[in-house]
């Protein structure tokens, strides 16, 4: 009779250490519960934070795109200005030289003493940095050979 009463008690411990088991098992479940919800709650609140956000972004948009619509495009030679000014910022320069598509004075400067110089082409080419340019004395009798020829 010892023996049952022992498997008795043995079993009854046995239970009483399930039962606690499954009390701690049901209070983590619990808290797990609480703590997903408060998560979903917290989600679901920075949503609607979000979209209130969306909206009055979307709102903001709406009102500067009939602002604009409304106001009148600048004018077309400020517009060409501002281009050219783009242009201007984004080529690549060296000191001295001027970028592609600015007007350069290609007329060679005007001194008190001019040396004499055999070719005026490259004596152009020295003292501004440029590329040689028309020879306007060579220009000048062509137009008037031209109109001879043709008179």
């Amino acid at each position: 009779m010892c023996s049952s009463t022992q498997n008795e008690i043995k079993l009854v411990d046995t239970y009483e250490e399930i039962l606690r088991q499954r009390a701690e098992l049901l209070e983590l479940m619990e808290e797990r519960r609480r703590q997903r919800d408060e998560q979903r709650r917290r989600q679901q609140e920075a949503s609607q934070a979000a979209r209130r956000r969306n909206e009055q972004l979307l709102q903001d948009l709406r009102r500067l795109e009939e602002e604009v619509r409304g106001q009148q495009l600048p004018r077309p030679h400020l517009q060409a200005l501002e281009s050219r000014y783009w242009a201007f910022r984004q080529t690549p320069r060296s000191f001295g030289s001027a970028p592609v598509g600015w007007k350069v004075n290609l007329q060679p400067m005007e001194r008190k003493h001019r040396p004499a110089e055999p070719d005026r082409s490259t004596a152009r080419l020295k003292t501004t940095g440029c590329p040689p340019g028309p020879n306007p004395e060579r220009l000048h009798s062509q137009r008037y050979n031209d109109a001879d020829s043709t008179a």
